[in-house]
């Protein structure tokens, strides 16, 4: 059971280093579609056949958004609008420590905190992440 609790800290963690890249090509993708969706749409109506573009762009869209990278990164983002309603402290750690990769010391020495308040705010940022997450279904709770 501890191993398996490493390991999904492992995953959040991954998933909270790459969730700028993550994000981004969430937008690019759902940009890409509509881009996509307007360029097909003058080429069927000029070629004298039936489409429908915008069931396409449904379907396309909808496959986006049921993806785990669009989960996960929906799941930070509520972690994000979490942390900066209720505890201003942690939500500049996360941004710090996870998005700007400020070392531990250079974000102990900005936040003016101690190295247990650290380690107490960045578990209880995974803790959030993790709880989201198993909600979403992105991660199994062992029995």
């Amino acid at each position: 059971m501890i191993k398996y609790l490493k390991c999904t800290y492992k995953i959040v963690r991954e998933k909270l280093y790459n969730y700028p890249v993550l994000k981004k090509e969430i937008e690019e993708q759902l940009k890409d579609l509509e881009y996509t969706q307007a360029v097909f749409a003058k080429i069927s109506t000029t070629q004298g056949h039936y489409s429908d573009p915008t069931a396409r762009a449904v379907l396309s869209k909808e496959k986006i958004l049921q993806s785990k990278n669009y989960k996960w990164v929906e799941t930070i983002d509520t972690v994000i609008e979490i942390l900066k309603k209720e505890h201003r402290g942690k939500y500049n750690l996360l941004i710090l420590k996870y998005f700007q990769n400020v070392r531990t010391n250079e974000a102990i020495n900005e936040l003016k905190i101690d190295i247990d308040t650290f380690r107490k705010w960045d578990n209880d940022i995974i803790d959030l992440v993790l709880l989201i997450a198993v909600q979403k279904h992105l991660i199994n709770v062992v029995e």
